[in-house]
């Protein structure tokens, strides 16, 4: 397989999307609530199949041993659970993905597109709004499989003192979202201040 794009490389290029309220069924489950929210505001994207499992990737940076946890599971691989913004409600961190193939004569040809969202959940049920941390392409032909290359912990609130590396000293004010992505770390804090970012490499 011969991945020829992939247009946006840095961890946490973010956009913003702002889209019409959702609100929560009581006769639905989270999942199928997810997605109908991708049907409606990210057209022809799905979560990722439960059998491509999330990548191999650990922790390198020694200060963060026993500092880092796992996001809440559900019943989809690719689908997980945290209060990433500490406001009492549950958000959900998805892996999707969007398959468009070219028209023939390169019918084996196609392009598909990878994404990381979070949408954030409210009193009355999933918010109108949701953060794209990633939007990659991909090119290929022949047997279709689809890449995963990041994952994504949580680091407990803290002062970590961090010898070479991009910075010296990293002060976490509370529980905030780390994603590794090969050798980098994209970590991002909700304040009430606002919103603070950190990228450091994982070695």
């Amino acid at each position: 397989m011969n991945t020829l794009l992939k247009n946006i490389s840095f961890i946490f290029l973010i956009s913003f999307l702002g889209i019409a309220g959702c609100t929560t069924s009581n006769n639905q489950s989270i999942e199928e609530e997810i997605e109908n929210y991708l049907e409606e505001f990210y057209p022809g994207y799905e979560l990722f199949p439960d059998d491509f499992p999330k990548p191999d990737l650990f922790n390198k940076v020694n200060p963060f041993e026993g500092s880092i946890i796992h996001l809440e599971k559900t019943s989809q691989t690719h689908l997980q659970v945290y209060d990433f913004n500490s406001d009492g409600y549950d958000d959900y961190y998805l892996e999707i993905y969007s398959l468009k193939y070219d028209p023939p004569p390169n019918s084996d040809h196609f392009n598909y597109y990878t994404s990381t969202v979070i949408i954030f959940g409210s009193e009355v049920g999933l918010n109108e709004n949701s953060l794209e941390m990633e939007n990659l392409e991909y090119s290929t032909s022949g047997t279709h499989y689809h890449l995963l290359d990041r994952k994504a912990f949580i680091i407990n609130k803290g002062t970590y003192f961090l010898s070479n590396n991009v910075v010296d000293t990293l002060i976490i004010e509370q529980n905030s979202l780390a994603v590794y992505e090969d050798e980098i770390i994209g970590i991002r804090q909700w304040l009430e201040g606002g919103v603070r970012e950190h990228l450091l490499i994982n070695r």
